[in-house]
C-alpha cells in the first residue's frame, strides 16, 4: 500500500514520561540510548544517506530501534495509569535496553554502515553491572508471572 505522508505523523513528546522514570537505572540507560539514536539521525556525519535508506535491511533496523523508543513510551504511560510497581518497570527496561543494544550491534555490522555510523552504534551498545538486587528483582517478577499460569483461557 501507499506510505506517502507517514513522515508527517506527529508523536507526543516522549521526554516528559521518560523523565518521570529516569531515576530507575534501566530506564535511565534506555534514555541514554534514545538520545544517542536521536543524535545518530540528526548528525550529518551519521544520518543515513539515500542508498542506506533504500537498503531494506538497514532501514528496517532503524525502524526497529525507533519502535523500541515508542514501545518504551507506551509502557511508561500505561504503567503510570495502572500504577505498575517500579521494580517491574525497571525489569521490563532491562530487556528493552538489551534489545536496543542488540539492534545497534546489527546496524554496526551492516556492510553499508560508515565508520562514523559504526562508532555511533558502538556508543549505543550498553550494559549495566548486574547486582544481587537485580537478580532478586528478576526472580520476584518471574514468581509473579508463574502465578498467572492458567489464569487466562482462550475463548473457543
Amino acid at each position: 500500500g501507499k506510505t506517502s505522508g507517514l513522515g508527517s505523523i506527529r508523536f507526543h513528546n516522549y521526554e516528559s514520561i521518560y523523565k518521570e522514570y529516569s531515576h530507575l537505572r534501566n530506564v535511565n540507560i534506555f534514555i541514554n540510548q534514545i538520545n544517542l539514536f536521536k543524535s545518530f539521525g540528526l548528525n550529518e556525519n551519521t544520518r543515513p544517506d539515500m542508498m542506506q535508506m533504500m537498503d531494506t535491511d538497514f532501514s528496517l533496523l532503524l525502524g526497529e530501534l525507533f519502535t523500541l523508543c515508542v514501545y518504551g513510551q507506551c509502557i511508561l504511560e500505561e504503567s503510570k495509569l495502572t500504577n505498575i510497581d517500579e521494580e517491574i518497570i525497571d525489569q521490563i527496561f532491562d530487556f528493552m535496553f538489551r534489545d536496543f543494544s542488540k539492534l545497534a550491534l546489527q546496524l554496526y555490522s551492516k556492510n553499508g554502515s560508515t565508520k562514523e555510523q559504526q562508532d555511533a552504534c558502538l556508543n549505543m551498545i550498553m550494559k549495566q553491572s548486574c547486582t544481587d538486587e537485580d537478580l532478586g528483582r528478576a526472580e520476584l517478577v518471574w514468581e509473579e508471572i508463574v502465578k498467572l499460569d492458567g489464569a487466562y483461557e482462550m475463548k473457543k
